[in-house]
């Protein structure tokens, strides 16, 4: 019997070691793989100068970018691993060769891209005018405008004078349906901003008019 006994203590203790073992050895594979994962891990670097302004889809098209694997302790917090979901984001600073891709340094592309399309030869001038001077909130994007000013004359007395024809309206702060459309009272605004193109000399007259005298806008037929 005391023989019996003994033989189950053995069996017992042996048991007691073969499941300690097996227990170490699963907590060393996990804190290998813990401390594996936080020793490299690949991020997006620079191969060579990013001018600030670049989109992501362009830098990788172009072969600006590319992929390192970095120790935990020279990755930046918020450095890229993956270009999912960053399509149409653009870098708001250059980045140096070997500089590391981070989320702080990328902002989505503006608004204005995939809205606002620019003629050729022309650019974007912003003009504020009252609400009546503005066309009444009646203009909107896409239409023609004729542009007046007043123009002082020698005795000093200004003259209304037509200073540009036909100029296309890229966005307006402020349209509002007509009442014949609606029939309800037209709410007004007390200023309306203008995007206009205009050529070099167009938006050199516009802006000194805007600045020294008074504009007023007709809607063009």
């Amino acid at each position: 019997m005391k023989k019996k006994s003994n033989v189950l203590l053995l069996a017992g203790a042996l048991a007691f070691v073969i499941g300690a073992g097996v227990v170490v050895a699963t907590v060393r594979g996990s804190s290998d793989a813990v401390a594996a994962d936080d020793v490299a891990m690949s991020v997006l670097v620079a191969r060579e100068p990013v001018p600030a302004g670049t989109s992501v889809d362009d830098a990788l098209e172009q072969g600006l970018l590319a992929t390192r694997e970095l120790d935990v302790d020279d990755r930046a917090a918020d450095a890229v691993s993956s270009v999912s979901g960053l399509a149409g984001r653009v870098l708001d600073v250059q980045l140096a060769p070997g500089q590391q891709l981070t989320m702080s340094s990328l902002r989505p592309a503006t608004l204005r891209a995939a809205a606002i399309a620019i003629p050729e030869g022309k650019q974007g001038v912003a003009v504020q005018l009252p609400f009546v001077p503005g066309g009444g909130g009646y203009v909107g994007t896409g239409d023609r405008v004729n542009v007046y000013g007043n123009v002082p004359r020698p005795d000093g007395r200004p003259v209304a004078e037509l200073v540009l024809q036909g100029v296309e309206v890229l966005d307006v702060s402020t349209e509002v349906a007509p009442r014949v459309a609606g029939g309800e009272e037209r709410p007004s605004a007390s200023v309306i901003t203008y995007l206009l193109a205009l050529d070099v000399t167009e938006a050199q007259r516009v802006i000194d008019l805007a600045a020294n005298a008074q504009l007023w806008l007709a809607l063009a037929g």
